[in-house]
This record gives C-alpha cells, sequence and structure tokens, in this order.
C-alpha cells in the first residue's frame, strides 16, 4: 500500500470544513482515513455525506454497541449502562444516531430523587448562580453527603435563592444581588448539624456572561468562579448523576422542580442536528448545571462507594 494515512479519534466533534481539508490531503494513491466516532444527529454531515453513502464512496463503515468490547471489564459496562439514560444511552451504549426529543431529564424520578430532609454534609462544593435582572436570578447550593448505611455519598441540590424581578416589581442592582446572596449562605439553616447556620461553599459558579456580577462579587470578597457553559456536557452531567442515583434534590429548590418537567429539546434544532434545550424557564436548570459540571472534578471521586470492612 502506498500514500499516507490519517487517523481521526470523535470525528463527529471535528469541523466539517477540516474534514474536507484532511480528504483534500489524501491525494496520494493508497492514501486512507480512519475515523472513530461515537454517533450523533442522524442528519450530522458526516452521517449524511458519507455514512449513508458508504454503497457509492470508497469507504468502509461498522456499526458497534457497547457490549461488542471484549476487553471491556463487565462491571464497567455495567456501571456505564447504569449512568447513560435517554438520548446519550442510545447513542453511547446502542450506538444510534438518533434525535434529541422529548423532557431533557428523563431519567428523573420525584419519589426516589426528591428529599424533604437533609443528611449531614461532608463538604460543600459550590452555589451556581444564573444571574438575571429581568429574568430570575438563581442560586442552587450543592453539597456532598457524608456516607449512607450503604457507605454511599451523594450529591446534593441542597438548597436554593431566587429573585424574580417582574414577580417583585423592582429590580436589584448587583450590590443588592451580592449582599443578599451573601445572607442566605450565612444563614442557611443546619448546615453543619442541628442548631447550626450557615455555610461557606468552596466555590460560587457564576455565569461567565455575568460580568459586572462576578465583579461585585469580588469587590465584596466572594471569589467568584466562571461557569463552565458547555452545555450538552452539562446537561450530560446532571443527567448522569440522575440515572445512576447519586443526586438527591431538596424539596426546597422549588424552582429546579417546577423546571425539570419542562426542560425539553428544542424540536426545531434537532431538525437541523443541534442538541439544543428549549431557552424558556431555565433558570434554576442553568445555576444547577454551573454548580455541578463546573465542580465535577472536586465531587465526583467522593462518590465512589467505600469499601466494606
Amino acid at each position: 500500500m502506498r500514500g499516507d494515512s490519517a487517523y481521526v479519534d470523535e470525528a463527529t466533534l471535528i469541523p466539517e470544513t477540516f474534514w474536507d481539508q484532511l480528504l483534500a490531503r489524501c491525494s496520494v494513491p493508497g492514501s486512507m482515513i480512519f475515523a472513530t466516532t461515537n454517533p450523533d444527529a442522524p442528519n450530522h454531515w458526516l452521517r449524511q455525506r458519507f455514512i449513508l453513502r458508504q454503497g457509492e464512496l470508497d469507504l468502509r463503515f461498522w456499526h458497534f454497541v457497547l457490549d461488542d468490547n471484549p476487553s471491556l471489564d463487565p462491571a464497567y459496562v455495567n456501571n456505564l449502562k447504569s449512568e447513560y439514560s435517554g438520548l446519550w444511552y442510545r447513542r453511547y451504549i446502542l450506538g444510534e444516531w438518533c434525535m434529541a426529543e422529548g423532557m431533557i431529564f428523563d431519567s428523573f424520578d420525584p419519589d426516589r430523587h426528591v428529599v424533604d430532609h437533609l443528611p449531614l454534609m461532608e463538604r460543600w462544593i459550590s452555589v451556581g448562580v444564573d444571574y438575571g435582572t429581568v429574568n430570575p436570578f438563581a442560586a442552587i447550593l450543592v453539597g456532598v453527603s457524608t456516607p449512607d448505611a450503604d457507605r454511599q455519598r451523594r450529591v446534593y441540590l441542597a438548597g436554593e435563592w431566587r429573585y424574580d424581578s417582574r414577580q417583585e416589581r423592582r429590580q436589584l442592582t448587583d450590590a443588592e444581588y451580592s449582599a443578599r446572596l451573601g445572607r442566605w449562605l450565612d444563614t442557611f439553616p443546619g448546615s453543619y448539624g442541628p442548631g447550626t447556620s450557615g455555610v461557606a461553599p468552596e466555590w460560587i459558579v457564576v455565569d461567565p456572561s455575568a460580568a459586572s456580577f462576578i465583579t461585585q462579587l469580588h469587590r465584596d470578597g466572594l471569589l467568584p468562579t466562571m461557569g463552565d457553559n458547555s452545555v450538552l456536557d452539562g446537561i450530560r452531567t446532571v443527567a448522569n448523576l440522575l440515572a445512576a442515583d447519586h443526586l438527591r434534590i431538596h424539596r426546597s429548590c422549588q424552582g429546579w422542580l417546577s423546571e425539570v418537567g419542562s426542560y425539553s429539546w428544542d424540536d426545531k434544532k434537532a431538525a437541523i442536528g443541534d442538541d439544543v434545550p428549549i431557552k424558556l424557564d431555565d433558570h434554576s436548570m442553568d445555576a444547577a448545571r454551573y454548580g455541578l459540571h463546573t465542580t465535577q472534578a472536586a465531587w465526583a471521586p467522593l462518590l465512589e462507594p467505600l469499601p466494606a470492612y
């Protein structure tokens, strides 16, 4: 065989123009491109322009599901199957090129995931903040519990503070938002056991577009962190926590609970190959996403089951 070869991992994630340029570089006889990818939307350019045309183009395509990999430990495979749900289960486990449709957090079960009482927390991880002046301002407190009877820690959406200027008929300034957020954290009840109050989360994770509010928090000594606004990755983080039964939501998080049932994929965007949630009544959804996804490296190791003695 003559010519050069190229290898592309996760081909659906590269720009179409990059792929076209790579093809142009394969002008030498015998040149080949080897590519792997997880499935994406059914009208993704890679599927439409190449995979569906394998009979007329000089290419071969193989479809695998997770169980086709004999080198994976069965326990690892079972863990992945339990962690993914909905869209990501169909794509990453079953290998389907499927559309994003319906309710985003389809594994959410109020009877299982909603709690009336908080356990003792081992770490207060973050407060996720979705900033709004005309739209509601939402802050979600995230903690990790001490191990339960099964020696399992869980992530908790432990509390929520919201301010809706339309309902209150008054907009707050950045300074007022900062002061009220600080008072809410200082008076959060039972944070470290009965009779205690106040919480000091390790990170205050803010909507990265809220530059003026981030500046105000710095002035007030609250040391904010800009949130990771990778929307699809953040949604997947929350969905995986729900599917793996690692997330609980306290009933006081009324904004989050009121939004989760209508938090859905945008059908019009899905029709053109984009996985995008409908931008409506998603303020607490975004706050929780910032607080969870941005700090994943801190809380994820804590969820590993403790060894039994």
